[in-house]
């Protein structure tokens, strides 16, 4: 029951941010804005990609090796979708 109050909280706060986007008058923003919404896609891999492990503890293990490797992958290249393909690919290996 928890997980579903962390994926919630997560949606809430994802839709939030991408419907202050429409929200805001189209003035030039601050820097805060600017930092904000550079981590939004990094927000949304993050929920997306953490969510399943709750789902199935039984392959915890494996889903936490992939994570790791692809979290290094991504913070070596800076590449999403190579990052999304080799943990795939990590976690089909590791399962």
């Amino acid at each position: 029951m928890n997980a579903i109050w962390i994926i919630a909280g997560a949606t809430v706060v994802v839709y939030l941010c991408r419907l202050s986007g429409f929200v805001l008058p189209d003035n030039q923003s601050s820097i805060v804005e600017e930092r904000v919404w550079h981590y939004v896609p990094i927000i949304v891999f993050s929920v997306l990609s953490v969510s399943p492990l709750a789902r199935q503890p039984d392959m915890l293990l494996a889903k936490i090796i992939a994570f790791l490797l692809t979290g290094s992958i991504i913070w070596r290249t800076r590449q999403l979708g190579l990052a999304i393909l080799l943990g795939f690919g990590l976690f089909y290996l590791t399962s």
